[in-house]
């Protein structure tokens, strides 16, 4: 079972360094809110479809052409 995921490109303020700093990854807004205190979107979101989150290689017979 698959679900369709919306992650968007944000920015965060690092209240250590006092300044805002563009994330490297992009997330949902329930994981960013969960994350951090003050955040901002900024693009536009990315839909994904959900999996088991793990990399799943290819096998041979995939690779091969083989049914």
């Amino acid at each position: 079972m698959s679900t369709e995921l919306e992650r968007f490109p944000f920015k965060y303020f690092d209240p250590i360094r006092q300044r805002w700093i563009q994330a490297r990854y992009k997330a949902t807004g329930k994981q960013i809110a969960a994350r951090y205190e003050k955040w901002e979107v900024t693009g536009p979101g990315e839909r994904q479809l959900g999996g088991s989150g793990q990399f799943e290689p290819p096998t041979a017979s995939e690779k091969s052409g083989e049914p």
